[in-house]
């Protein structure tokens, strides 16, 4: 079943509601402009309950794959992205110090909020800096150096540890 796009996540939070479906790859315009392709579509999963302060909360997870660019050979590399978030809602930047210290903020500052866009953000927010093919299946590996895991490399900082300890 498809996610609905805009919620209420105040309302779901007082009737302690639980979200499961899926995000059409073409609603996350962000994440397939960062990636080479989206495999599928996002499979999500969400909790809403109210804290004893009635503070919206939000606890879930979202899984997609993706195909991306090997930073070592340049070939393309599946990567599977699996966000774990814990969001309070608040309705405004003023209020971010109010949020629980294990929790992100999550601001809604209409009544609405657009899942979507949210679900995409923690995506992003996961998706590898750098990708590589696990060591040995990629062909850019005859260009890595090995080194022997007993091998001592020098510190350039040596240099000015030798000064310190004249001083």
């Amino acid at each position: 079943m498809g996610l609905p796009i805009h919620i209420d996540p105040r309302k779901l939070a007082m009737q302690i509601s639980r979200l499961e479906g899926r995000v059409d790859a073409s609603k996350l315009p962000r994440l397939a402009a960062a990636v080479n392709s989206i495999s599928g579509e996002a499979t999500a999963t969400l909790n809403f309950e109210n804290e004893r302060s009635r503070a919206a909360l939000v606890d879930g997870e979202v899984n997609i794959k993706v195909e991306v660019q090997c930073q070592r050979c340049l070939d393309p590399v599946a990567v599977e992205l699996q966000a774990v978030f814990a969001l309070q809602v608040i309705s405004g930047e003023e209020y971010v110090d109010r949020v629980a210290t294990a929790r992100e903020p999550w601001i809604v500052e209409d009544r609405m909020a657009n899942l979507h866009q949210m679900l995409e953000d923690e995506l992003l927010l996961v998706l590898p800096a750098v990708n590589y093919h696990p060591v040995g299946t990629c062909t850019g590996d005859t260009f890595m150096t090995h080194r022997e895991p007993d091998e001592v490399v020098e510190s350039p900082f040596n240099v000015l540890k030798s000064f310190k300890t004249r001083t």
